[in-house]
């Protein structure tokens, strides 16, 4: 549960960043945009199947311990 939360900040957090930093200076649609909403559903997607499927609980955790990570490198190189 606490991987769930943690990991649901950095991702929601950074993407969400990345979506709004985008809407207010840019303001029109490119294929850039569908990253940051792509992480959004593959943690959503993470999380159900977590939650629905035990068997491969261990694979789900896995894949949003790596987005976390992802979105953090993402930020840092950014702010770099």
């Amino acid at each position: 549960m606490l991987i769930n939360i943690m990991t649901g900040i950095f991702v929601l957090g950074v993407s969400l960043f990345f979506l709004a930093g985008w809407l207010i200076f840019i303001a029109s649609f490119h294929p850039v945009i569908l990253i940051p909403i792509t992480a959004i559903l593959v943690w959503i997607l993470a999380v159900f199947g977590e939650r629905k499927i035990v068997k491969y609980r261990r694979g789900f955790r896995v894949v949003q311990i790596l987005l976390a990570t992802l979105a953090l490198i993402y930020l840092i190189v950014i702010n770099i």
